[in-house]
């Protein structure tokens, strides 16, 4: 839901003003039979603010006043964005919150006798227009189904600035770590550390860099002890790369951070000290930011001069969680457990295995989620992430714990554990003690079954796959009856089918699917569909509960009909297509000179039902200024599924030492012909010389970004001026050159602004390029279309344009705003 938040702004049509306010019901104050007579039950449903700015976090809240004692309820609610896709509106946030009132449950006001149950709602990144928060309250109705009590709803309105302060627009909020490392290491072996960047902004460039120096021996230098790494939420042609997948969404959606690993190999023995630089663009002081962070550490020679095999450690480290006084590890639901396990003092060649669990520290009979990692060692320490969804636990103490063993013998080298708490819990605890299948915890899922690649075609009748993992068997000491809930919303219309259920009970907790049908979803029309899936766990006494245990949400496709204009489908693998480049070194750093260059290239999710995928590839040598022909390797694929191959690029090991840049681009062409660009991918490696020649050192070549034309919409006459930003890592003096091109042909060049030479119609180009002496770097460009002068009126005329004239501008502008984005 983030991504419809974030991205749905290019078609967001803003309205002239806000929506008149529907004042909230309200009765609550001090009613004497509360809780006792279902008559006095009320619900109140309210946005914290009225008015909010574009990418605000909205707050709200749907509470319950004088439910009746010791009763299951449950609030539905949803927000509705109504200018969304050019007014036709689209539902952005759905969710329930189920509670039973009790003592345990209710809080007073201040000003009245009545209990209320609270429920706050929270949702990331508003897009501009006239929004409604809706909610429903619903009581058990002691058959299995619910009953409505009240629907209730509040407007607001978010405006189109810009003024937000949440993670992600605040540079304030911007944080570098370091963690999961070693303070003394033996001689030869491999340094691990666990780096992440807190609220990574989402309009700018980060650029991080480290430098490792042995403070013992400055003379130690290799190549790869100075590099950096730029990443960004999207990249400079307008698609969402979230950092080349290393950047991750936090579990409350409030934000992404981007996390690494960093890796220091054959070290000889010294004192060393890692520098960690991160800059960023802050829009606050319209300059750079820079964060500055140092690790030291220690290389030892141990008394044998040797890593035995006896030797190997394992330890874990946990990130994410709010350490308090006592040191003690604690999260809420809304995080993410991190546990960076490392292995230290391996011994090169051998096998080992790495066994890592999670354990419910109260009653841990079985692991709640196990792993085992098996690999032939080539350095003397690994790390292994291992990432758990606080959402998924109850509340109480966790633990976990991870075995190093020799795999050859079995035998157990070391072991470490952690223990951590989780304080709120909003998952209900495993409906069974045990779940056959290793890896699997209690989870739903709803999968549309398309009748077509694409989605469905007008008329076709819809079914889905639900699968369970770990149904429940037992519950509360009784035979166990597990309910599936299902229901679909037409998004772009806001129509839904009733809600439908399906009971089953198993005989063991391993997996169950089903395929369920709802007729009538085939009659609402071509448009954007979404199926929600609720599992529900209850006992088979004669006054069943039912309990809620984990939901899903699944987007499919109606296609209309051959004589309508089909509204494009939504990706299937939308957010997940990268493709990635990756030089296979000859050696630890890089290749000698003479080694044959080859390079794994892979492509995630690619192009499938005959759609021919395109890699484009390239080597330029950055110290020369040369460059390889553009190669390219066609595929096809019947799937989604990730595709890899090795390729070996000719002719650059005769290209002498220095350093090189391997460029990957991934195209697609549904019918042969024309080839839409995906995604692209960089990779730096070295060619050192032989080794009586010193090696000259690393040069980052600059990286130029945010190349934009204003006015954003030029109209005839207008002056045009390119803006830019350009970055070097080594803070080298830079040159630039900017090169205009009106409809394909260059006019001029190192002007930042021209005045002529084009006309209504034509479509002008500003493309830049950086240099640092060393060579240049990377081009970046943005292109728009001129576009005719509103004309002044004749006297005694009304001085609004023609209809004609404006739906032109429309038309035009929208093509510009299409263009723009498709920039490289």
């Amino acid at each position: 839901m983030f991504l419809l938040s974030l991205l749905g702004q290019g078609v967001n049509q803003t309205p002239a003003e806000a929506f008149s306010e529907t004042p909230t019901m309200f009765q609550a104050g001090n009613t004497v039979d509360c809780g006792m007579n279902a008559a006095n039950i009320t619900l109140e449903v309210e946005s914290d603010q009225d008015e909010y700015d574009s990418q605000d976090t909205f707050a709200g809240r749907a509470d319950v006043y004088c439910g009746l004692w010791d009763t299951d309820y449950s609030v539905n609610w949803s927000l509705y964005n109504h200018d969304y896709n050019n007014g036709n509106g689209a539902t952005y946030s759905v969710g329930s919150i189920q509670f039973r009132t009790n003592n345990s449950t209710v809080t007073y006001h201040s000003t009245h006798t009545d209990h209320m149950n609270e429920n706050e709602i929270t949702h990331y990144f508003l897009a501009s227009g006239n929004w409604t928060f809706y909610a429903t309250l619903y009581v058990d109705d002691g058959a299995g189904g619910w009953s409505v009590v009240s629907t209730q709803s509040d407007d607001f309105y978010v405006t189109t600035n810009i003024s937000t302060t949440v993670c992600g627009y605040n540079p304030d909020l911007v944080g570098l770590s370091i963690g999961g490392y070693h303070d003394t290491v033996p001689i030869n072996s491999t340094w691990t550390a666990y780096l992440s960047v807190s609220c990574v902004l989402m309009t700018t460039t980060h650029n991080l860099s480290y430098n490792l120096v042995n403070l013992n021996d400055s003379s130690w230098n290799p190549w790869w002890a100075s590099d950096y790494h730029n990443f960004s939420m999207e990249s400079p042609n307008g698609i969402w790369t979230f950092c080349n997948n290393q950047c991750s969404q936090y579990n409350d959606g409030s934000g992404w951070y981007y996390s690494d690993t960093y890796l220091a190999q054959n070290l000889p023995e010294g004192e060393y000290e890692l520098t960690l630089e991160l800059d960023y663009y802050n829009s606050t002081i319209s300059g750079w930011d820079e964060i500055y962070l140092m690790q030291s550490f220690s290389v030892t020679n141990n008394s044998t001069g040797q890593i035995e095999l006896s030797d190997g450690v394992v330890d874990i480290e946990l990130f994410n969680g709010t350490v308090d006084e006592y040191g003690d590890v604690n999260y809420n639901t809304s995080d993410v457990m991190t546990a960076v396990i490392t292995a230290h003092y391996l011994v090169i060649g051998e096998e080992y295995r790495l066994d890592y669990s999670l354990w419910d520290s109260s009653n841990g009979v079985t692991p709640h989620t196990e792993s085992s990692w098996y690999w032939i060692a080539d350095q003397n320490s690994t790390v292994v992430v291992f990432e758990v969804d606080v959402g998924d636990l109850y509340a109480g103490g966790w633990g976990v714990e991870a075995w190093l063993y020799a795999n050859e013998t079995g035998t157990a080298l070391d072991v470490d554990n952690e223990q951590f708490s989780v304080s709120t819990a909003e998952a209900e605890p495993e409906p069974t003690e045990s779940c056959e299948e290793e890896g699997l915890v209690p989870s739903v899922f709803g999968v549309s079954r398309y009748t077509i690649p694409d989605g469905f075609e007008a008329g076709d009748p819809y079914s889905a796959d639900v699968i369970v993992h770990c149904p429940a068997v037992e519950h509360e000491g009784l035979w166990a009856t597990n309910q599936i809930r299902y229901w679909v919303t037409a998004d772009d219309t806001g129509a839904q089918t009733e809600t439908y259920t399906h009971n089953f009970v198993v005989d063991d907790d391993g997996t169950y699917s089903t395929i369920v049908n709802i007729t009538g979803v085939e009659s609402m029309g071509p448009g954007n569909y979404t199926l929600y899936t609720e599992w529900y766990v209850t006992n088979g006494g004669a006054s069943p509960t039912y309990e809620f245990v984990d939901d899903d949400i699944d987007y499919f496709f109606y296609m209309g009909a051959q004589d309508e204009e089909p509204v494009e489908p939504d990706n299937p693998c939308e957010g997940l297509e990268y493709v990635y480049g990756v030089s296979r070194y000859t050696t630890s750093d890089g290749f000698m000179v003479g080694d044959a260059y080859s390079a794994d290239f892979a492509v995630d999710c690619p192009a499938a039902n005959g759609a021919l995928n395109q890699i484009r590839y390239w080597v330029t040598a950055d110290d020369a200024g040369t460059q390889t022909p553009t190669y390219t390797h066609d595929f096809t694929s019947q799937n989604h599924d990730d595709y890899m191959i090795v390729i070996e690029i000719p002719s650059i090991s005769s290209m002498g030492a220095g350093n090189y840049t391997l460029y990957t681009e991934w195209y697609v062409s549904e019918d042969g012909s024309e080839f839409v660009f995906i995604d692209d991918d960089i990779d730096y490696f070295f060619y050192a010389e032989a080794e009586e020649t010193e090696e000259s050192g690393f040069n980052f070549p600059p990286i130029t970004s945010s190349v934009s034309i204003s006015p954003n919409i030029p109209l005839e006459g207008d002056e045009l001026i390119c803006t830019f930003t350009t970055f070097d890592a080594d803070n080298d003096v830079l040159t630039t050159t900017i090169v205009w091109e009106i409809n394909g042909e260059p006019i001029t060049e190192d002007t930042a602004n021209i005045t002529s030479g084009y006309e209504v119609g034509d479509e002008v180009k500003c493309t830049v390029v950086a240099s640092d002496g060393a060579g240049p770097g990377n081009t970046d460009s943005d292109t728009t279309t001129i576009l005719p002068s509103i004309p002044t009126a004749n006297p005694g005329e009304d001085s609004v344009p023609s209809i004609g004239m404006v739906g032109t501008l429309v038309a035009i502008a929208f093509g510009v705003g299409l263009t723009r984005r498709n920039d490289d």
